[in-house]
């Protein structure tokens, strides 16, 4: 039962960090184009290869930053 939650909650943190990733491009590539740095389609088409790629090449330094820094348990409530 709890590797069963383990699995969804890691599956839910990969969807939210895919979708959330989609709605930053819009930001980036809305930035790029009004400044007319490049076209639409060459600024949608490099924000979706940095986006696909960063996430396979920079790993999980931000990740276990937080869990290790963050998230200490001496920040928590006692009485929980």
């Amino acid at each position: 039962m709890e590797s069963a939650f383990v699995v969804c909650v890691v599956v839910l943190g990969f969807m939210f960090a895919s979708i959330d990733g989609f709605h930053d491009d819009g930001n980036v590539v809305a930035t790029i184009v009004s400044w007319r740095s490049m076209s639409p389609h060459r600024a949608l088409s490099f924000a979706c290869m940095a986006e696909f790629f960063g996430l396979l090449s920079l790993g999980t330094a931000v990740a276990v930053t937080v869990c290790k820094v963050l998230l200490t348990l001496e920040y928590l409530p006692v009485n929980m």
